[in-house]
């Protein structure tokens, strides 16, 4: 089974960069990612998760920003698709398709996991089995009325739905 995670409040709560973000003034960006808090102990699952699957990141994000941030709390990814990487963005399914071709994946063999609405919408289009995740969502009830396959409260709840 292969891995995709959105980046910004599913894998860490980047809140504290989120006005530099929308404003795309990632000098600052960068500079709030030491004050980023992780999920719970979801970094050391995906470490855990990254010796048996291989993991990727699709973020509306630019690749230096997620290299940075991920470098910085130690995710591993085999591969990223990000801002720049495609025409269309989520909600439209280009990011999650360009990351299949780009790395010869299956989409029978992806799930996805994201925090937003436009995560799971863009993933289903993808055909990818999608993931929401309760824990860093902004609107709880529009991530769940896009209908993802599985609704997890808690990191730990990964386990439940990924087969090692």
């Amino acid at each position: 089974m292969e891995l995709i995670f959105d980046l910004d409040n599913t894998i860490i709560n980047s809140n504290a960069a989120l006005t530099f973000r929308e404003q795309r003034v990632w000098k600052s960006a960068y500079d709030q990612i030491p004050n980023f808090v992780p999920f719970g102990e979801l970094i050391p699952i995906i470490q855990k998760l990254a010796v048996s699957h291989r993991v990727f990141i699709v973020s509306s994000s630019p690749a230096s920003y997620i290299r940075r941030v991920c470098e910085f709390w130690q995710i591993p990814y085999s591969g990223i698709i990000a801002y720049h990487d495609t025409k269309k963005h989520k909600p439209h399914p280009e990011p999650f398709l360009t990351i299949l071709e780009r790395f010869n994946l299956s989409a029978d063999n992806c799930i996805s996991f994201g925090d937003q609405e436009s995560d799971i919408v863009a993933s289903k289009a993808a055909r990818i089995i999608s993931v929401g995740c309760l824990w860093g969502a902004g609107d709880i009830e529009r991530l769940i009325e896009s209908g993802p396959s599985y609704l997890l409260n808690t990191p730990g709840e990964i386990f439940d739905v990924i087969s090692f």
